[in-house]
C-alpha cells in the first residue's frame, strides 16, 4: 500500500513541476522525455514510476534531485558511512536492469520509514 502512495505522490510532484515551471501539455512532456503520451501520462496519475534514468531526466530538467522527486524531501549529503560504500560497491556489480529494480526497491523502503 505504501509503494501506491508514494507513486501517486511522485506523479503528483512530477505534474506540478510540468504546470508550475513550464507550459509543456502532457502530450509536450512526453515527447520532451522521449516515451509515449499514455506512459507519460501514467506516471503524472501515479500509476507507475518512471524509471531511474528517465527520473533523473526530469529531475535535471526542473532542476530538482531524485530524492525530492521519490519522497518530496532532500536528503543529507555527506561523507558516506561504510554501510553506505558497501551497498555501493555491491549496487556497482549490478546490470543497468538491475540498478533500476535496486533504486525503485530502495525509494519504497524509504518511504516505509517516514
Amino acid at each position: 500500500m505504501r509503494s501506491m502512495k508514494m507513486k501517486k505522490d511522485t506523479g503528483q510532484r512530477i505534474k506540478k513541476l510540468r504546470e508550475g515551471r513550464t507550459n509543456l501539455t502532457q502530450p509536450e512532456a512526453a515527447e520532451e522525455f522521449a516515451v509515449s503520451k499514455d506512459t507519460y501520462m501514467g506516471w503524472e496519475r501515479g500509476k507507475n514510476f518512471p524509471p531511474p534514468p528517465k527520473m533523473s531526466e526530469i529531475a535535471d530538467k526542473y532542476g530538482v534531485t531524485m530524492d525530492w522527486l521519490y519522497l518530496g524531501k532532500e536528503i543529507a549529503n555527506g561523507e558516506l558511512t561504510q554501510r553506505e560504500k558497501q551497498l555501493l560497491m555491491f549496487f556497482r556489480r549490478l546490470s543497468d536492469e538491475k540498478q533500476d529494480q535496486a533504486i525503485i526497491s530502495v525509494a519504497v523502503i524509504a518511504a516505509e520509514q517516514d
